[in-house]
């Protein structure tokens, strides 16, 4: 059988959200059923493809973008020609309306529905008209998580029995690693230095990360509090993504700007360390479709505060304190009570270890192999 799997999104971005999704379940796939022929479908400006065996894979690059006009008339007739069997799109963005073979789309979240400001108009009509009617012409539907599995069905009309709940998981190389020379070197590549509580994503407005900085501001006033707040990722003012220019205002605002440490884009191979040196995580974001963040950090043993909302408290359960993202004293409250509380601390530690432990990316390909073979 010949998979195709349409990448396209990605556009070089492969370790941040749909890229990651995309490189580990394809290593996974071509491992567990090897007698299938595999082609990745990436846009020509995507770069390399980081795969761990690419002999496995048939690189294709194309110069058709997510939501073309030319994605939806001649895609398909192009697939044909190529002998697809079936092909899974890791983005329902890149789900055509008109299909010449059986299509599988993965569905990770509805953000344009939920916060059209942050997306603008385009996006947003795209997820209202356009993906909706793709997605109900799939065969199979996959979502990240029951929460956005429910967001699917809700915004996109599709038929529940359609949508298949398949989660994310951590990779292999989120583990524990432990206090010394090899930690901190890698922590001083970075900048830093001391006693610090994390942040690992993106800025997007809905990751509620001024009220994190707002929190953090109150905790340093209240109490001799000997921890700072370190952010991660990309910085890059002209995407919403990775626009950080009103956080760094706020932060000199409140005259805290010693006390928090942005390390720009961190490597994958780092973030392990990155996690493991934290004293903690905290995503307090006002929705989540998974929040794989919280699931890496459990892996590398370090606690977790997160918010209610979204799909983080079906991925963390108990695993982590969750707080309302809207009451910031109690989000304060309980990054204090995490690291004051010995007892605490360490139960949630071995929470979160054998928490990440259910997720798996072997799993996760195993239950798409099931749903692309029966779509065939």
């Amino acid at each position: 059988m010949h998979i195709c799997i349409d990448a396209r999104i990605s556009r070089g971005s492969w370790f941040t959200g749909v890229g990651n999704y995309t490189i580990n379940l394809v290593d996974q796939l071509a491992r567990l059923a090897p007698r299938h022929t595999y082609s990745i479908l990436v846009h020509a400006a995507a770069g390399h493809v980081p795969v761990k065996e690419p002999e496995r894979f048939r690189i294709i690059p194309v110069q058709v973008s997510v939501g073309s006009v030319k994605q939806h008339v001649s895609m398909s007739r192009w697939l044909k020609r190529q002998g697809v069997d079936i092909i899974l799109h890791t983005h329902p963005g890149s789900a055509m309306i008109v299909q010449s073979c059986p299509t599988v789309t993965s569905i990770l979240d509805v953000y344009p529905l939920r916060f059209p400001e942050q997306f603008g108009w385009a996006p947003y009509l795209a997820y209202k008209f356009i993906i909706p009617l793709a997605l109900r012409r799939s065969k199979r539907c996959i979502a990240i998580s029951q929460c956005t599995k429910e967001d699917a069905v809700n915004y996109f009309s599709i038929p529940n029995k359609k949508v298949e709940v398949i989660y994310l998981a951590a990779s292999e190389i989120f583990k524990p690693i432990p206090k010394g020379a090899a930690l901190n070197q890698v922590l001083r590549m970075y900048g830093i230095e001391g006693n610090y509580i994390l942040y690992h994503g993106n800025k997007r407005p809905h990751k509620n990360l001024e009220g994190l900085v707002k929190s953090f501001c109150q905790l340093k006033k209240q109490s001799d509090f000997p921890y700072k707040l370190v952010i991660t990722g990309e910085e890059n003012p002209n995407e919403l993504e990775f626009d950080s220019s009103n956080l760094r205002k706020l932060v000199d605002k409140l005259g805290i700007r010693n006390e928090v440490h942005f390390t720009g884009r961190v490597s994958e191979g780092d973030l392990p360390f990155i996690y493991s040196g934290a004293d903690l995580l905290v995503l307090p974001s006002y929705f989540e479709g998974f929040g794989l963040p919280a699931l890496e950090a459990m892996a590398c043993g370090t606690p977790v505060v997160a918010s209610d909302r979204g799909a983080l408290p079906e991925v963390i359960l108990d695993a982590g304190l969750l707080v309302n993202p809207y009451d910031l004293d109690a989000l304060g409250r309980n990054i204090q009570r995490v690291l004051e509380d010995e007892r605490l601390r360490y139960s949630l530690i071995e929470k979160g270890l054998d928490r990440a432990k259910y997720f798996s990316w072997r799993s996760t390909a195993e239950k798409t192999l099931q749903i692309l073979e029966d779509a065939v």
